[in-house]
């Protein structure tokens, strides 16, 4: 997976041709995913209702997005 992302994100850039900072944008996400077809969901801390003494468990998928910013 490594050398995949490393080949398109040298592809992108070429074909862009930036003229600024090339910025790499990550963010992971629950994805709400229930019943018998929930393969890979888990159990993991829901951000918004945890607090600093209380982890809450939310059922879900764990996502991660990554976006490629050029400035052409």
């Amino acid at each position: 997976m490594d050398h995949l992302w490393a080949e398109l994100v040298g592809q992108l850039v070429r074909h862009g041709e930036p003229t600024g900072p090339v910025v790499l944008l990550a963010d992971d996400t629950r994805f709400l995913k229930r019943g018998r077809h929930g393969n890979g969901s888990g159990y993991l801390r829901d951000a918004v209702r945890s607090t600093a003494q209380q982890t809450v468990p939310a059922l879900g998928l764990k996502l991660v997005i990554r976006a490629l910013r050029i400035q052409a």
